[in-house]
């Protein structure tokens, strides 16, 4: 990642316009219906001073995990469940608070969860969550994301 970093900062700033959002016709009418809802472009802070917490099991730490990967995309703006992003699929994603399912787990069987894909209870995650990538997060990445899905609210399960 360092070295990522180190390669973009000698590179020269573009300036370059874009010419806008390239959606199929289909897409710009479901766009236009609010069928999509909010893009992500739309609702990600452009802020471009952002600064992480300091790396480790904190809250804080757990709460900008979940934000710059996403996870309000899938399960909603509250974490509480919400409709796929995609509206050609019906499937709905579970309550990540602790008035749903992980409300009943410990935090060793989320990790195990997130590390192997399958559930307390044996069951696969859904083939849409990217649990593949989070197997690679570090102990530490998961915990604080444990605790501060468990500092969230306990909600009921977003239902449509």
């Amino acid at each position: 990642m360092g070295a990522i970093i180190a390669y973009i900062k000698t590179v020269p700033p573009v300036d370059h316009e874009t010419n806008g959002q390239n959606f199929t016709p289909l897409a710009k009418i479901l766009a236009a219906a609010g069928v999509l809802g909010d893009l992500p472009v739309e609702v990600v802070s452009h802020d471009v001073h952002v600064i992480a917490p300091e790396r480790g099991v904190s809250v804080e730490y757990g709460e900008y995990l979940v934000n710059t990967n996403d996870c309000h995309v899938c399960h909603g703006p509250q974490l509480n469940g919400g409709a796929s992003p995609d509206p050609t699929t019906k499937w709905i994603s579970p309550n990540l608070t602790p008035g749903g399912e992980l409300g009943f787990w410990t935090e060793e069987q989320f990790i195990n969860a997130l590390r192997t894909g399958v559930t307390p209870s044996g069951h696969q995650l859904n083939e849409n969550m990217p649990w593949q990538g989070y197997r690679k997060f570090y102990d530490d990445e998961l915990k604080a994301i444990w605790m501060y899905l468990q500092s969230l609210p306990k909600l009921e399960q977003y239902t449509e």
